[in-house]
C-alpha cells in the first residue's frame, strides 16, 4: 500500500527487477489479480512490473470523490514517481476502463510514457469510442459515467448487480484492431 494523498492509499504489487517498467491497469470490475498469469512472464522477460488497484477497486481505499480518469491517472503517476521512485518512461497497458485511466496518464505525462497498449477497449476520442458511448445497448457507459449514480443505486447489492451485468450484457461489438502507440 502507498499513500498517494491524505486519505487515499493505493494497493499495488510489483515483480521483476528490470530497468524498464510496465504498468498494468486493470478493467472493471477486476483488480490487479486479472494480470496474475501475465506478470510472471513479463518479469521473466526482464521487465519491472507494477500492477495497482486504482482508487475504489480491490484493496485500494475508496474516497468519496476523485473518480474522473484524470484524477485516477494522477494517483498512478504519484504512486510511480513519488512512492516507487520510477524515473523515466514506462509502458502503460490499459484493459477496459483501465485504458481510459492509462490514456489520461499518457495525455498528462507524455514524456513519462514510451508505449500505450490498449487491451479490449476503444480508445477515447476515436469514432469507435464515440459510437459505443452513444449506443443505448451499451448502457453502462452512461450509467457509470453519471457521478455517484451507480454507487447510490447498487450500494449493498453489488453481488446482484455484477451478476446481472455479466449475465445480461449487451452484444459485444466487433473488436477494434489492437493498438500499440508510441509517444515521442
Amino acid at each position: 500500500m502507498a499513500e498517494v494523498e491524505p486519505g487515499l492509499r493505493i494497493h499495488f504489487i510489483t515483480a521483476g527487477q528490470g530497468a524498464r517498467t510496465i504498468v498494468l491497469v486493470h478493467g472493471f470490475p477486476q483488480t490487479w489479480w486479472q494480470w496474475r498469469h501475465v506478470i510472471p512472464g513479463l518479469a521473466a522477460a526482464g521487465l519491472r512490473v507494477v500492477a495497482p488497484d486504482y482508487r475504489g477497486a480491490g484493496h485500494s481505499w475508496r474516497p468519496p470523490g476523485g473518480y474522473d480518469k484524470q484524477t485516477m491517472a494522477h494517483d498512478i503517476y504519484k504512486l510511480l514517481a513519488e512512492r516507487l521512485g520510477i524515473d523515466g518512461p514506462v509502458v502503460l497497458v490499459g484493459h477496459d476502463i483501465g485504458l481510459m485511466i492509462a490514456y489520461a496518464y499518457a495525455q498528462a505525462h507524455r514524456d513519462q510514457v514510451s508505449h500505450l497498449v490498449a487491451v479490449d477497449a476503444p480508445v477515447p476520442g476515436t469514432s469507435v469510442f464515440d459510437r459505443l458511448r452513444n449506443d443505448p445497448r451499451v448502457w453502462h457507459f452512461a450509467f457509470h459515467g453519471a457521478r455517484d449514480v451507480a454507487e447510490m443505486l447498487v450500494a449493498g447489492r453489488e453481488r446482484q448487480y455484477l451478476q446481472a451485468f455479466s449475465t445480461r450484457a449487451p452484444p459485444i461489438p466487433p473488436r477494434s484492431p489492437r493498438l500499440i502507440w508510441r509517444f515521442m
